[in-house]
């Protein structure tokens, strides 16, 4: 009894091992807090964007008239993102190796 355990221990063993030997497990790691950092900064500014006065009101506005059909609520998401980026740089384009 219990050999079929040690089959599992060096299996898992043996792919701890490779992963650390292939630099995957560092990738892997990189990947998963990289997802846990981007987590974290969109769950701040939802909170900050929510807590701004002028936000809070135009969606109620926006909700109300949604809600009456004047405007659909994807209009109304697009007009309160905008108003969060006035006053922002615009997003970082990655350049190319061939850009100078």
């Amino acid at each position: 009894e219990g050999r079929g355990l040690d089959e599992v221990r060096e299996r898992l063993e043996a792919h701890r091992a490779y992963l650390s030997a292939s630099g995957e497990g560092r990738e892997r790691r990189h990947r998963k807090l990289e997802q846990r950092i981007r987590h974290l900064v969109e769950e701040s500014l939802l909170a900050e964007a929510w807590l701004r006065p002028d936000l809070a009101r135009l969606l109620a506005e926006r909700s109300r008239e949604a809600a009456d059909g004047s405007i659909t609520p994807y209009e109304a998401a697009t007009e309160i993102l905008e108003r969060t980026r006035e006053g922002c740089p615009p997003p970082h384009k990655a350049r190319s190796n061939h850009e100078p």
